[in-house]
């Protein structure tokens, strides 16, 4: 499998992603639906991912897996709201949104153990994806209310006029970021011939750096959220750069995806 090949599936695991987060916001009233459907998509897509014989099964598991994310977020936003106190919520946001930085690093983790017999780790996922929907499911003390979740008004084309400037913001920086996120590893991979171990650390690097992002609103408050957009923008761009010059020096492909994911991390802000 090539690299346009790897990047095709990445794309349309993002793609599915945002379909799944479209056909949840649909689902408001029922969020224990679609947290069901985040941790179903997600864990018969891993399984794909294990079993599967040939690259189309391999694309069509990932992209199925992609949707599983999408879904989660706005069920999660749903369960924060009708189970924690308000003040309490947009810290617990920012928690949620730092998750998936931690579970890059599990993940690496179950690569690392299974180096050689990768799908004995797609396997292992599945069952870690499958637990977490079921203790997702359990902790939500307001189940069995699904009905009090009124739906969300339509968005029509005139809303979104003020939002132009920061959805083309949004839209460069997302296909900006995919330069590492999609072709990172495979980059550190190529340029450091059968080192995958390597590549596998840095990911693991990314995802802890991930987790920065549960500091997200402090550093808005402090610095203002024009501010810390431009600094975080600046910063992303530089480590691209020095991924792309030096991805075969551990010390500055690391850093660069470390400081790659806590910049877009920090995006992933609750509205201050």
């Amino acid at each position: 499998m090539g690299s346009a090949t790897a990047g095709f599936i990445q794309a349309g695991s993002f793609l599915s992603f945002c379909l799944a987060a479209v056909l949840a916001l649909r689902l408001a009233a029922r969020p224990t639906l679609v947290v069901m459907c985040a941790g179903t998509t997600a864990a018969l897509g891993s399984i794909g991912v294990a079993v599967a014989p040939n690259v189309a099964v391999l694309a069509v598991s990932v992209v199925l897996a992609g949707a599983g994310a999408g879904f989660a977020t706005p069920g999660l936003v749903t369960f924060i709201e009708r189970n924690i106190a308000p003040a309490r919520q947009e810290s617990a946001q920012t928690i949620v949104n730092a998750g998936t930085g931690a579970g890059i690093v599990v993940a690496g983790i179950l690569m690392l153990l299974t180096v050689g017999q990768w799908r004995l780790g797609w396997v292992a996922i599945a069952a870690l994806v499958a637990m977490a929907a079921v203790a997702t499911l359990r902790a939500d003390r307001a189940a069995g209310r699904d009905r009090a979740v009124g739906r969300p008004s339509q968005v029509r084309a005139p809303d979104l006029a003020p939002l132009a400037w920061p959805i083309a913001a949004a839209v460069l920086a997302g296909a900006s970021s995919a330069a590492v996120w999609t072709f990172g590893r495979s980059v550190m991979a190529a340029s450091r011939t059968g080192e995958e171990t390597c590549s596998i650390l840095a990911w693991m690097v990314l995802g802890a750096f991930g987790v920065l992002s549960a500091t997200a609103r402090k550093i808005v408050q402090a610095w203002s959220l024009r501010t810390a957009w431009n600094l975080t923008s600046l910063v992303m761009a530089g480590a691209t750069i020095v991924l792309g010059l030096a991805p075969s020096i551990p010390f500055s492909a690391y850093s660069s995806v470390a400081l790659c994911c806590s910049t877009t991390s920090h995006r992933s802000w609750p509205s201050p």
